[in-house]
């Protein structure tokens, strides 16, 4: 995880120095975002597959709208400011996680006594 931070803050410090200059945003860059929100869905997929939604649906909810957001983000290609396409994918990975760790809620059914 401390390598993806890095990898995030890097994105941010090149996007935001592309800002500045005028630049527009290169194929590297839209794979590096195309990755980042990749990885959000997948661990969204996850906590959707573990029934997220049910035991935690607070944290699946936000981890919902967030990646709502960054996908939106990829689509306008809104990298003006890509803190928020950054912040998006960012809470996103982490409401999923949150989730993850609540689910599954329900326990399995005690196995019935022998007659």
């Amino acid at each position: 995880m401390n390598m993806n931070r890095k990898w995030m803050m890097l994105l941010a410090l090149i996007l935001g120095a592309m800002v500045v200059s005028g630049c527009t945003v290169s194929k590297e860059t839209m794979i590096a975002y195309d990755m980042a929100y990749d990885e959000a869905e997948g661990l969204f997929q996850k906590a959707t597959e573990a029934g997220a939604k049910k035991c935690a649906p607070c944290q699946y909810a936000t981890a919902e709208a967030s990646l709502a957001l960054a996908e939106h983000g990829l689509q306008k290609r809104w990298f003006e400011s890509a803190s928020k396409f950054d912040i998006a994918i960012k809470v996103a990975k982490e409401k999923s996680l949150e989730a993850l760790k609540l689910a599954p809620c329900e326990k399995p059914a005690p196995p019935l006594p022998p007659q």
